[in-house]
């Protein structure tokens, strides 16, 4: 069994709050801001470079693209980019190919806005990291089969009404699906674009733009609705460390070379090429309720213990984890011995059989 360390924090009035240290705050070391700026001279230099067999907005895409990919450590293959000209339709694609394609018409809307730009591709980008291609391939699959079940209904069952219900229910869960994951893709760029030193506000421009446009929604629109969007953003932004995330980035970026861009065989589209030099690694999200726990954990050693229970019952509501349930177990322990209200003995015993069923074999402290 590992050794769990236990620490106190100390009130004024003697009485001492255990704090497990379960959760660790980092903070990345910035670079010099001198060497710094000579690093981002020496990037324009290769930019300027790479950027005379492009066109000018090829040369944009180029830029935001390389930034994002080498701020986020994004190293899994060669990604393509270009623009869909065929269409005025307001929007942006992936696909699997590590492909992402703007219609011009989006493009042209947040010309010379790169923290806009660099939101939509980082969106697209983070629908490739979280595997949402293949989650959507199965989601159209089983769309497919209930539609099927729906017209092989016999509208003379007497079952017919109930029947149809639940397969409509079933095709609504899968559409709510497909939503989540939309939400799931702007939570992720928002943390892509800050790493790559993009304004936050970029992403809040967008989803408000996209307001504007016609757009029915209902219990089968695959994108939420921009309401719910700009919610979720919105409530990533306090969970999250701008600050943070853009020194990680910065060192991420100081410590990389502009990536080697190429002309598609298409005429369409630009390659980034990955660099050999560097081990493909997978990029790894930070799951939500780990970063409401950290929030949590911010609230507690601020002595702030009321946000602190919020944030940590809304991480073990997130998913039932044995760090949350610890910490409010302490918490509601601390305010019992502080009031002597026999009411928290039962809140503190749930806490406690919590954790004790989710404590995991080994702590790493």
């Amino acid at each position: 069994m590992g050794l769990i360390l236990f620490f106190q924090i100390s009130f004024a009035n003697d009485f001492s709050l255990i704090d497990p240290k379960l959760i660790k705050i980092s903070k990345t070391k910035e670079i010099n801001k001198r060497k710094f700026h000579s690093k981002n001279i020496k990037d324009n230099t290769i930019y300027k470079k790479n950027n005379a067999i492009l066109s000018k907005e090829e040369a944009n895409l180029y830029q935001i693209l390389d930034k994002i990919l080498r701020a986020n450590k994004i190293y899994n293959q060669n990604y393509r980019i270009g623009f869909k000209i065929e269409t005025q339709e307001i929007n942006a694609i992936s696909d699997n190919s590590n492909l992402i394609l703007l219609n011009s018409a989006l493009y042209d809307s947040f010309l010379e806005d790169d923290s806009a730009l660099a939101f939509i591709i980082a969106h697209e980008i983070s629908h490739l990291l979280l595997n949402h291609g293949q989650i959507c391939a199965q989601n159209n699959l089983k769309i497919q089969q209930i539609k099927k079940q729906i017209q092989e209904l016999d509208l003379l069952d007497k079952n017919y009404e109930k029947n149809l219900l639940k397969l409509k229910k079933k095709l609504n869960e899968i559409y709510k699906n497909e939503r989540n994951l939309e939400l799931s893709a702007d939570i992720e760029a928002l943390a892509l674009i800050s790493r790559a030193n993009y304004n936050s506000n970029g992403a809040i421009e967008v989803i408000k733009f996209l307001s504007k446009l016609e757009n029915i929604y209902t219990k089968r629109s695959l994108h939420p609705n921009c309401k719910n969007r700009l919610k979720a953003l919105e409530n990533e932004l306090e969970l999250i460390d701008i600050a943070e995330l853009k020194t990680q980035g910065g060192n991420n970026l100081f410590y990389s070379e502009p990536l080697k861009v190429k002309k598609s065989i298409d005429n369409k589209t630009i390659i980034l090429i990955k660099p050999k030099n560097i081990a493909n690694t997978d990029y790894i999200a930070i799951q939500n309720y780990k970063k409401l726990n950290k929030k949590a954990y911010q609230y507690f050693l601020n002595n702030d213990l009321t946000n602190a229970k919020i944030y940590f019952e809304k991480a073990y509501k997130e998913k039932k984890n044995y760090t949350s349930a610890l910490y409010l177990k302490n918490i509601f322990e601390f305010e019992y011995n502080k009031t002597n209200d026999k009411k928290l003995l039962k809140i503190i015993s749930l806490w406690q059989k919590r954790a004790n069923k989710l404590k995991p074999l080994r702590l790493n402290t």
